[in-house]
């Protein structure tokens, strides 16, 4: 008998180590045999069925649906269609189709969708039931080694008539357990849950167990906008021989899930027992409810038990809870108990915050229906704002039993205002908990913040819901995060030796910020520019050259503040500039500027940088990297992501400007074998060079390196290189596996002087890459070797012929004026692929603008050589104008939801093409712009708008030499139905004066409508000349020769009044006139002497 049981287990042992890896991707055919992704099945239901247990499928990215019943049979979008799991087997999603090891998966990049939706019609009632029908009682047991990780699972719709063996009372669109007398111990993980609806309960998930055990587990799982119940645990111990003894103990777990904007309550956990004990534990961990709504009795959270046997216990622990509501019922939670059942909840270390219910509910209610026993305790949680009423004052208390009685306990922590918690243990009542920025989602806690070592270590968890351990200082902090956050401020007018954590005590520079930041921290800088002054080593040498910006750790460096703010949110964009500056002797001589202006490191010593790293709101300048090695890489910015870790900034907002490199003039990201998830967000590239390649940035790979870059809303405008890649080159080697998405963003006038691409230059070294460019526009870029917009270059190894795989798509883009070798309408002037070597990219272009003779003049939505007819494309304006080809022309698939400037696509009937969304209408029709001599003296200004469409005002600007512009006067619309205008420069130059007209919407964008030129031949000796007019800061300079002496001079305003009057000595001089008065700002007469020689002026 031992022999037999040894055989047995070594049999167990032998099938888990022979398990065998099926793998399936859109492309595959059931066919093959699946064991590679070469031969790769096509359907996820050919793979459950020839896996055995412990045997893993893996599955690429792409749409997939069930096609066969539970019994096998295949009936073309037959709604009784599921994927139907009865073995212990890993199916894993969220892979590219090149992995050869599951830690290279990018989840987030390779979406793979589950889809109840066979024929993608957006109709509800002809969807799957269920999308996965998980049943444990064929083997008994679904272990914890059946695992569903790394999908998007949605559009499930359990309702109708349904064939045998489906429980429409249970629901489960997305998920449905059957487990009835059987265990189930599953894993689902990594997984979305959208769209699944039904009018009952269960939308998303639902399991029914009788008997059995349901200790499923649930990590890292979003359910997003799902209606009407996103899960539904069911127990009922009902059994139809009263003489058998049945029990059901289970534990549920909910782990680093985010439960958000659902409809109707978004958990319902419904436990029963009329015939043998029931045992159930919830446990809910680090888990988010944000903007649940529930129209009707219950909350957003129901949990029930009923039955004298049944007895429930519900912990949630490290949770946040923000702004869910209900209609009547509680903010948050309902707990109903009934027929005897025992129903206890533990709340430890949440934060609850604007949530709202019904006055009597609360946040949290209990309802004892009929002599049930129920208990809540709360401990180390904060409740702020919650059940507000319109004068923002709270309605009542945040624990209530509205029915029946139950035992509630609040001990150390924070109550609110009228809570009838407001003492006892460890309370602190009607408190602010300093939040970072709680109406911007972040809920951590603000040094001075009174949460910060009053919570109570009994109990408490070991972590936060983060992962960061408790406690961090002195005692456990209540809430859901553990640590105080420390806000540094940094102005000009600051003072290192100050403590820099408010305005009033700002530190001087960024530096001293940086060295006393610690990881979560925030660095909030004025407007000013700051240059480095320390190198990487930590050594202070007045303008060294190796002195940058160093970036070690996790914190939020912003800038862009006037230097006032108390919330990030009232920055103004465009205003308030702060710039870090490599120029540090403030001479403009790039010879001895910072060879970075800033570095970001993830090296072995300084550990891994990730995306709560983050760089917002700042102008990076003037940096100058030719000083060998690294110092040759990235004059604004150099990233190093090496020593195995992760390296993820996430940089927004910023301006890389007139940056200098040998190699990557404004940033290089240089990546040595670890994972690089870099993102730019809403950034600008302007003028930046570099001597060799990458005119703005590098994406550098080596072999062995990973990673997902992403560029969303960012202009690389002018800058140039003088071999690959005039805006952005790429390059990817041996065994990396890379990934590179363009979305909504414009290349304009970019070159490569010599070389290669002129905006974007990819080269793919025998790795794995993977290039998408969507609603992206390419405007006059150039190169004079091959690839005006867009080179791409898949090499093979010259001594193996080994090659790597370099998949490309370009959709919803426009290409137009770009060049090579100086002929823009050549062959390969848009997009070049592979040219210079073979094999080329596996590349496909679909509904895009491309230029005359390109390769790409034919295919799906394309539009060849046909203007896209921008507003002003010398100026820099790629909006498109009414009839341009591009408008509604995209296609929705793939393409982003708002463009550019935040407006929502579509704006017409379908997707535009390029960057910008919507029809443009000009703010300004112009009929004519004239200038002319007046007299000898003056210069008359005069134009006709045909309409005007929300314009603000008028501005003319003059010129000596048409380069540099002074404003002269600024005119207000006279409406939208178009006007004349006139303006007198009383003080022309002698020679040629330029001028400039230009007007200013109400959202206060401006925009230049035409430049005049007037060549004042002579000036009459007896002009006055006044000067600088606008009169900037009271100080006026005033010059005539004839005038002699004393001389009166008056100031009058429009309407003749007098406003100043003094005396002035003139004698045939100069004289600086300083007006003490405070006069508004607006138009004005000044007058001298007898004679009344008057000139209008302007104050500002």
């Amino acid at each position: 008998m031992k022999k037999l049981i040894l055989l047995f287990l070594l049999a167990l042992t032998i099938t888990h180590v022979n398990a065998t890896v099926y793998y399936v991707k859109t492309t595959g055919s059931d066919a093959a045999n699946g064991i590679t992704w070469a031969t790769a099945y096509k359907t996820v239901q050919k793979a459950l069925e020839v896996a055995i247990t412990n045997d893993e499928i893996w599955v690429a990215s792409g749409n997939y649906v069930p096609t066969k019943n539970i019994a096998g049979a295949t009936v073309a979008n037959a709604r009784d269609n599921t994927f139907y799991l009865t073995k212990n087997i890993k199916l894993y999603g969220g892979f590219a189709g090149t992995e050869n090891n599951i830690n290279q998966r990018i989840k987030d990049k390779n979406i793979t969708i589950l889809n109840g939706d066979f024929t993608a019609n957006g109709i509800d009632n002809d969807n799957a039931y269920n999308v996965i029908y998980m049943d444990a009682t064929i083997t008994g047991n679904l272990s914890n080694n059946c695992i569903i990780d790394g999908f998007s699972i949605i559009n499930g719709f359990p309702s109708g008539k349904p064939t045998t063996g489906f429980n429409l009372e249970s629901g489960g669109g997305a998920i449905y357990l059957k487990i009835n007398e059987a265990i189930c111990s599953a894993k689902i993980e990594n997984c979305t849950f959208r769209n699944n609806v039904f009018n009952n309960r269960g939308a998303a998930i639902a399991a029914n167990t009788t008997t059995g055990s349901n200790n499923l587990s649930l990590n890292s799982c979003l359910f997003p906008e799902n209606q009407d119940n996103s899960i539904l645990f069911n127990f009922d111990t009902y059994s139809t021989d009263q003489r058998d003894f049945i029990s059901s103990n289970s534990t549920i777990n909910v782990i680093n899930c985010l439960f958000q904007k659902n409809a109707n309550p978004i958990n319902i956990f419904n436990a029963g027992a009329q015939y043998g004990p029931l045992n159930v534990t919830f446990n809910l961990t680090n888990t988010t409810f944000r903007g649940n709504t529930i129209d009707g009795t219950g909350g957003p959270i129901i949990i029930q038990g009923f039955g004298s046997t049944a007895i429930i216990n519900t912990n949630f622990t490290n949770c946040l809870f923000d702004s869910n509501s209900s209609t009547d019922g509680p903010g948050v939670v309902l707990f109903n108990a009934s027929g005897g059942a025992t129903v206890n909840s533990k709340f430890i270390n949440n934060t609850f915050y604007k949530n709202k219910g019904v006055a009597a509910a609360g946040v949290i209610n209990n309802r004892n229906l009929d002599n049930s026993t129920m208990s809540t305790a709360v401990s180390n949680s904060i409740f702020y704002q919650n059940n507000l009423d319109n004068n923002g004052v709270s309605m009542g208390s945040e624990i209530n039993a509205t029915e029946g009685t139950a035992t509630i306990g609040v001990s150390y922590s924070m109550t609110q205002q009228n809570s009838a918690f407001s003492t006892g243990t460890g309370i602190i009542n009607n408190q602010n908990p300093k939040f970072v920025d709680a109406a911007n989602g972040d809920f951590r806690l603000l040094v001075g913040s009174p949460a910060i070592n009053s919570g109570t270590a009994t109990g408490a968890p070991s972590t936060d819901i983060t992962g960061k351990p408790r406690p961090q200082g002195s005692g456990i902090d209540m809430g859901a995060y553990e640590g105080a956050v420390t806000r540094y401020y940094v102005k000009s007018t600051g003072s290192d030796v100050a403590i820099g954590t408010t305005w009033a005590t700002a530190y001087k520079t960024v530096q001293k910020a940086l060295d006393v930041a610690i990881a979560s921290d925030e660095i909030w800088v004025a407007s000013g520019t700051y240059v480095p002054t320390k190198n990487i080593a930590g050594t202070a040498v007045t303008n060294a050259a190796d002195n940058t910006f160093y970036i070690t750790k996790n914190i939020k460096l912003y800038g862009g503040f006037a230097g006032t703010e108390t919330n990030i949110s009232q920055r103004i964009a465009g205003s308030n500039i702060t710039t870090l500056s490599g120029d540090m002797n403030a001479d403009d001589d790039y010879s001895n500027n910072a060879y970075h202006v800033m570095v970001i490191s993830s090296t072995t010593s300084n550990g891994a940088i990730l995306n709560t790293c983050v760089i917002d709101g700042l102008t990076i300048t003037k940096g100058n990297a030719f000083g060998g090695a690294l110092f040759n890489l990235g004059g604004g910015l150099l990233v190093i992501a090496d020593g195995n870790n992760e390296t993820s900034p996430q940089i927004s907002n910023c301006i890389f400007q007139s940056n200098r490199a040998q190699i990557a003039g404004a940033v290089e990201v240089r990546n040595y074998s670890s994972l690089c998830n870099l993102a730019f967000n809403a950034c600008s590239f302007i003028n930046n060079s570099s001597n060799t390649s990458a005119g703005a940035v590098e994406f550098y790979y080596s072999s062995g390196a990973t990673g997902s870059q992403v560029i969303n809303e960012c202009l690389f405008k002018s800058n140039s290189c003088l071999t690959f890649g005039g805006a952005i080159r790429l390059e990817c080697y041996s065994t990396s596996n890379k990934s590179l998405t363009i979305t909504n963003s414009i290349f304009d006038k970019n070159t490569s002087t010599n070389g290669f691409g002129g905006a974007l230059s990819i080269e793919n070294y025998q790795a794995s890459l993977d290039l998408k460019l969507k609603n992206c526009t390419l405007n006059e870029n150039s190169c004079n070797a091959f690839g005006g917009a867009i080179y791409l270059d898949n090499r093979e190894d010259i001594m193996t012929s080994a090659k790597g795989t370099f998949n490309s798509s370009i959709v919803n883009c426009i290409f137009w004026g770009s060049k090579q070798r100086g002929n823009t309408d050549e062959t390969g002037s848009d997009i070049d692929n592979g040219s210079r070597v073979d094999p080329s990219a596996n590349l496909s272009v679909t509904y895009s603008i491309t230029q005359q003779n390109s390769t790409y003049a034919t295919g799906t939505g394309i539009i060849n050589n046909q203007d896209p007819k921008f507003v002003n494309a010398a100026n820099g304006d790629l909006r498109l104008l009414s009839g341009s080809p591009a408008i509604d022309a995209g296609t929705a698939t793939g393409a982003p939801s708002t463009d550019i400037n935040g407006i929502s696509r579509p704006q017409g009937s379908g997707i535009d093409m390029g960057a910008y969304e919507g029809i443009t209408t000009l703010p300004v029709k112009l009929i004519s712009l004239e200038a002319a001599i007046k007299n000898q003296n003056q210069v008359s200004l005069n134009w006709q708008t045909a309409s005007e469409t929300k314009n603000d005002y008028f501005t003319i600007s003059k010129s000596e030499d048409g380069k540099t512009f002074q404003q002269l006067n600024t005119v207000k619309s006279k409406g939208d139905n178009g006007a004349n205008y006139e303006t007198i420069d009383f003080n022309p130059f002698l020679g040629t004066n330029y001028y400039k007209l230009s007007q200013t919407d109400l959202d206060g964008k401006t925009e230049e409508l035409g430049i005049r030129t007037v060549k004042i031949a002579n000036l009459k000796e007896e002009l006055l000349s006044v000067y600088p007019n606008p009169v900037k800061d009271g100080i006026i300079n005033i010059k005539n020769s004839n005038l002699k002496g004393f001389q009166n001079l008056s100031i009058y305003d429009l309407s003749g009044r007098k406003v100043i009057s003094e005396k002035l000595n003139f004698n045939g001089e100069t004289v600086t006139y300083r007006i003490n008065e405070k006069l508004a700002n607006g138009t004005y007469l000044l007058q001298i002497g007898e004679s009344q020689k008057t000139v209008k002026i302007i104050i500002e």
